[in-house]
């Protein structure tokens, strides 16, 4: 587990290196609110002074004296101005600030999470996932917002009164000032520490509550089909019941530990009050002294009790990152940039050796899968067919022996130019959020006029999509596509396969939700469009067509492929 200074520094990174200029914001924000901290010190001192010249007896002429009132008030409503415009020029920022943060971490988030191995992503909640990755997004900026907007600003403000009251008031009272601030911030220390669990427990409640819905939102046909709307709705409300109690009982907590931190400013503050009325009627302190020093202890009591809720609530970010790191320690896939040349085959397994969930799937393997043929791959469900596909695209490795693209090994690692000539079409179709074209042409380099596409769509019988709804090829189908059928999702898919023109195209199941006339002329396109075929299909017809086959479970030890008929 990495300590705190660990997982600050490791996020920091993380962020920089997209938001290159957050060391010079940090900086420049830092300056305002330490600009800001200066100017509420020097308010109250302006104060002090307006008080001692209005009852200063030894200015005998009321026009001097009303002049100096005059030019100390201008002073104070101008420094007043500032520090307002300063204030709100430093949140404008900060709110900039603060969503490069977010944005960035939440960028790094995906972008490592579809960089993990397969088995990981797996297991992984998508309602946990989701909720860690907005929490901890936030979590880090508000970290970095209390170090260097809070915490070092309070501190400077600090020292700052700390310098007038020394300067003006006397060295007991200073001590005695600092002395007890000082006492508060490790109480404060002291009680924050106790926190970390609560926001563990406040966390913990939310992801299951998370959880559950996304799983049944995903599930609403599953659910109205076995008519258990109701059972679902009352599983959902006993766990909607438990985050109320388990939050509530975490803030209340965390609010408990809040009431004695302002149990100590309010004796503070009290404390102090009484012994500034005490100096001003044993005449030891001004008017002036007084307004000084009742302003900067209630001036300094509200940023502490800010510093305070601001640390607690730091120890919860801490909890959040923490939580976020281990999608970042997760094992990653081995992708390299790296050249092959092709012979007379694609794929070269040699004595491969494979196992998924304890169950032997490939054992003292060898088989080449070779250009220009059509292969079948065929078996009861279960037998280990798509897992020998994920072998072909990357997605998961061999246990043993080699696996070859030409003449690249790709048994621990794969390259992404492997990709720039393999297509592949999973059983599950999918469509994104998005335009017709950037769901056809997804991950697509090659130039395609609006003409080609349009009789691309209409060859897979899908342009009377465009024509029946009066959309283009530019217009969104986020709604659309709801509505299609599961037929009209898989042509889809074909048709972006289709246009990135591979050489090798991988199917699994592609007519299964096709009609026997529309799956006989949507694979004649394909046929005439890829060289190489392997798809996994219990069609007969596909079958038929076949160069070669492999049957799952497989033998062991010898060539399995069998002859098309």
């Amino acid at each position: 587990m990495k300590s705190k200074v660990e997982l600050f520094l490791f996020y920091l990174y993380l962020v920089k290196e997209r938001y290159d200029k957050i060391y010079i914001h940090a900086l420049t924000l830092l300056f305002i609110t330490v600009f800001v901290s200066a100017l509420t010190t020097f308010l109250p001192y302006l104060m002090k002074l307006i008080v001692d010249s209005s009852n200063n007896i030894l200015i005998t002429n009321i026009v001097d004296k009303s002049n100096l009132i005059l030019l100390l008030a201008i002073s104070f409503s101008t420094a007043w101005i500032a520090l307002k415009a300063l204030t709100w020029t430093s949140n404008i920022f900060s709110a900039y600030f603060m969503v490069n943060i977010e944005a960035n971490i939440i960028f790094s988030s995906f972008s490592n999470f579809i960089k993990s191995r397969i088995d990981f992503v797996n297991k992984t909640d998508t309602g946990v996932l989701n909720s860690d990755v907005q929490r901890g997004s936030l979590a880090f900026g508000q970290i970095i917002y209390t170090i260097f907007l809070v915490i070092l600003p309070v501190i400077i403000q600090f020292l700052l009164i700390i310098s007038v009251i020394s300067f003006k008031i006397g060295l007991n009272f200073t001590i005695f000032f600092s002395v007890a601030t000082v006492f508060i911030f490790l109480l404060t220390l002291m009680l924050i520490s106790k926190s970390g669990s609560y926001f563990n427990e406040i966390y913990e409640a939310d992801n299951n509550q998370s959880r559950f819905f996304l799983e049944k939102v995903n599930s609403v046909y599953n659910i109205k089909s076995q008519g258990s709307s109701e059972f679902e709705a009352s599983k959902f409300r006993k766990i909607c019941e438990n985050y109320i109690s388990r939050v509530f009982h975490g803030n209340l907590k965390i609010g408990m530990l809040m009431i004695y931190q302002v149990v100590a400013v309010g004796i503070f503050l009290t404390g102090s009050m009484i012994y500034c009325v005490y100096m001003f009627n044993s005449r030891q302190f001004t008017a002036g002294d007084f307004v000084l020093i009742s302003s900067y202890i209630i001036e300094l009591s509200a940023p502490l009790v800010l510093v305070s809720q601001n640390l607690m609530q730091t120890n919860g970010h801490f909890v959040s990152i923490e939580k976020l790191q281990k999608y970042f320690d997760s094992p990653k896939d081995r992708v390299i940039k790296k050249d092959y040349l092709l012979e007379n085959f694609y794929y070269k397994f040699s004595d491969v050796s494979y196992n998924v969930n304890g169950i032997e799937i490939l054992k003292n393997f060898n088989f080449e899968i070779l250009k220009g043929e059509f292969l079948v791959i065929k078996g009861e469900t279960g037998s280990g067919k798509s897992s020998f596909i994920n072998l072909l695209l990357g997605i998961n490795k061999v246990d043993s022996g080699k696996l070859f693209f030409g003449d690249l090994d790709i048994s621990t690692s794969f390259s992404s130019k492997i990709h720039e000539i393999i297509s592949f079409v999973p059983q599950k179709s999918f469509i994104f959020s998005g335009t017709v074209r950037e769901n056809i042409l997804y991950n697509n380099n090659l130039s395609y006029s609006d003409e080609e596409l349009i009789s691309v769509l209409k060859e897979f019988n899908l342009y009377k999509i465009l024509v029946n709804n009066n959309i283009s090829l530019d217009s969104s189908i986020d709604e659309l596509f709801k509505f299609f059928s599961g037929g009209e999702v898989q042509r889809f898919n074909l048709v972006r396969a289709i246009l990135a023109k591979p050489e090798v195209l991988i199917l699994d199941e592609p007519t299964s939700a096709l009609d026997s006339v529309m799956a006989k002329k949507v694979f004649d396109i394909i046929k005439n469009n890829v060289s190489t075929l392997i798809v996994i299909s219990h069609s007969d017809s596909l079958i038929k067509l076949a160069d070669r086959q492999l049957h799952f479970p497989l033998m062991q030890s010898r060539d399995l492929a069998e002859s098309g008929s």
